[in-house]
């Protein structure tokens, strides 16, 4: 069914642009031969339908063949970041039994190293440059296998397409097996939702490999049949904005999918920074501002994590362009946006459910609450995954009530929108992503020196000392916090009790090895003892 996207497209617009990142750019219907050519080289080094395949790519314009290539050889993809720990990729890739993995260069050798030490298996390395040689497989060469390759049969829409990764309810890592109708099923209403088309042009700065970037980008593109443009080497963002407001200008950008701390960045930029000669730049508009350009941009919205409400005023008054919240999860996509005239003032508020989803608060019982109510959130979709691959105790736990019961606590208006106001176990929110306090925690206790290990998010305010930020911080649940510009990202700070002579500098060596960049504590303090309450537990806010 997802490869039926794709080919649609490029027979309805075989000529169209699908894909540019500034400097080359890719038809629909070369997009359509690149991904048959990857399936059948997938198919060619041994990966029969329904085997794993990862995908560690970066974005770049190639991300798209190869995750519509695992589609073709009946594949299921596992899209995964370049950014991963070694031990990470590894794990992630043994959790679903990875037969291949579709990478580029960069990443080859170290990929093809874990492949190896877990019993072998292909791996296939794309290149833009024809070329290349010495294994990698170039986009020409693979455009030419699909076309030698002939039509293939189609997935069934039951059939898995996706396997990602989600901290869930619970913060432990779970594998979410997503079909080909889900994820189609995903597409559809969202664009339905959003009035995505053809003359839409999407920013792609969220990263592909990502739930938000797989399904707000990518698949609303293939459905919509809006161009994707991507922004590569992105990160970190603050450096490239400049050049992102011009490829926005240069582009005609109409949709602007992000993260609270992208829109922090774009909202801070200097009035004389991305304004002096730009094509198709925009007059001034907002409140007494100078708007620098941002194409023909018309819809732009947050996800990952609450946008606070100082953030979306702060961008509408530099930018003139409304900044909405988008609600979703790795299990079900996206399930939310606010889409109102003027989005709501309320930083909990988080829009209606998307055409053919529903959204419910219900009590202990699983009995949905009347408007206003604050209960469990429980969604229904036909995007919504079945379950967890191999935990069937967590599956039964989570997947009641005919539907998805998340960890967030919410209620849903006379009107029909949701407000999530906090979470049954909060996690840390850091730069667009859910850190798990325990998964970090566990970390650092793997050193032999360690003895205790508490994590916990705060936020420099100004240039006073460090305080617990509500929005981040594990315990009870509390409304996110509203904090603007100039604030500062989540900073995660680990409190350890370790024997010996440990420093910090060598506990960050021990977590780099283990996690990825955002999960490594940026502030390690030792201490002899935790301090305690009369129960006995720690008292996170006075590690602050």
């Amino acid at each position: 069914m997802l490869t039926g996207l794709l080919r649609g497209r490029a027979l309805r617009d075989p000529g169209g642009v699908a894909v540019t990142d500034g400097e080359g750019s890719l038809t629909w219907r070369e997009l359509r031969d690149l991904s048959d050519g990857v399936g059948a080289v997938l198919a060619e080094r041994g990966c029969a339908p329904g085997d794993a395949v990862g995908i560690v790519l970066p974005n770049v314009p190639a991300f798209i063949p190869a995750f519509f290539g695992v589609a073709a050889a009946g594949c299921v993809a596992l899209p995964l970041g370049p950014h991963l720990s070694d031990p990470e990729v590894a794990d992630a890739l043994a959790g679903c039994g990875c037969r291949a993995v579709v990478t580029d260069a960069p990443n080859a050798a170290r990929v093809g190293r874990i492949l190896e030490e877990r019993g072998g298996g292909p791996v296939v390395t794309v290149t833009a440059d024809p070329s290349e040689s010495g294994g990698l497989l170039s986009l020409a060469a693979a455009a030419a296998a699909g076309g030698a390759a002939g039509d293939r049969t189609p997935s069934p829409g039951g059939a898995d397409a996706l396997y990602q990764y989600s901290s869930g309810s619970t913060g432990v890592a779970k594998l979410v097996a997503r079909t080909h109708a889900n994820c189609v099923a995903e597409a559809e209403n969202f664009v339905a939702t959003t009035g995505i088309g053809p003359d839409d042009a999407i920013m792609v700065v969220v990263p592909l490999f990502h739930a938000h970037g797989l399904g707000n980008c990518l698949l609303a593109s293939a459905c919509g049949g809006a161009r994707l443009v991507i922004l590569t080497d992105a990160q970190p963002f603050v450096l490239h904005r400049r050049r992102t407001v011009e490829l926005m200008a240069r582009e005609g950008v109409t949709v602007l999918p992000g993260v609270p701390l992208l829109f922090e960045a774009l909202a801070a930029m200097p009035r004389d920074e991305g304004t002096g000669g730009l094509e198709g730049e925009a007059p001034p508009s907002g409140p007494g501002s100078v708007t620098a350009p941002l194409g023909r941009l018309r819809l732009a919205f947050s996800a990952g994590s609450p946008l606070p409400g100082a953030t979306a005023r702060a961008f509408r008054d530099r930018w003139g362009v409304p900044l909405r919240q988008l609600y979703g999860c790795t299990e079900a996509g996206s399930v939310t946006i606010d889409l109102d005239a003027d989005p709501s003032p309320e930083r909990t508020g988080v829009g209606r459910p998307m055409r053919g989803v529903e959204v419910l608060a219900v009590d202990e019982k699983g009995e949905p609450l009347p408007p206003d109510a604050v209960g469990r959130v429980v969604i229904r979709s036909p995007a919504l995954t079945r379950g967890y691959v191999g935990d069937p105790e967590t599956t039964a736990r989570s997947f009641r009530h005919g539907g998805f019961l998340t960890g967030d606590l919410g209620r849903v208006d006379a009107q029909g929108r949701l407000h999530v106001v906090g979470r049954v176990r909060p996690f840390i929110e850091r730069a667009g992503h859910k850190v798990d306090p325990r998964e970090v925690e566990a970390a650092l206790l793997e050193h032999p020196e360690v003895r205790e290990a508490v994590v916990l998010g705060v936020r420099r305010r100004g240039a006073g000392a460090n305080e617990v930020d509500p929005a981040t911080s594990p315990g009870d649940p509390t409304s996110p916090g509203d904090v603007g510009p100039g604030t500062g990202e989540a900073v995660l700070k680990a409190v350890v009790v370790a024997a010996g002579g440990l420093t910090e500098d060598e506990l960050l060596r021990h977590c780099r090895a283990r996690l990825a960049g955002f999960k490594v504590p940026s502030v390690v303090e030792i201490r002899d003892a935790l301090p305690r309450d009369a129960l006995g537990k720690v008292a996170r806010r006075e590690l602050t």
